[in-house]
């Protein structure tokens, strides 16, 4: 959360004419290329949308709006360390995809996985 809350702030300081932030973890090479684009069409109406995959929470692969910084930095404060805790508490849409675009690589054997789907 403080990642994405860094790039917010960013945003915010030097290009404040972005009003979105869209956030993707670093070890997920295969999320769907249409990720940000139905995010976008899914928010209206919503304060931020997220990624779901099968019907569970992919928290990371979201789509932010800058205004929010506020209170991400009060979640903080507070306690709040889960990306999913703090959009439980906001007008959430979510979006769903078929949850192997969201594998994740975090073993030796996740990256074999991953070297042989490339």
């Amino acid at each position: 959360m403080a990642g994405i809350l860094a790039g917010l702030d960013h945003l915010a300081a030097t290009w404040p004419q972005i009003k979105w932030l869209a956030s993707f973890p670093t070890d997920s090479p295969f999320f769907p290329e249409d990720l940000v684009a139905r995010l976008a069409e899914a928010v209206e109406g919503h304060e931020m949308a997220m990624a779901t995959g099968h019907g569970r929470s992919e928290p990371i692969f979201s789509l932010w709006p800058v205004h929010l910084a506020r209170e991400l930095r009060a979640a903080l404060s507070s306690g709040v360390r889960k990306v999913e805790d703090f959009a439980r508490t906001r007008r959430l849409a979510t979006v769903d995809w078929p949850a192997e675009r969201f594998f994740n690589i975090n073993t030796p054997d996740d990256l074999q996985q991953a070297m042989r789907r490339l």
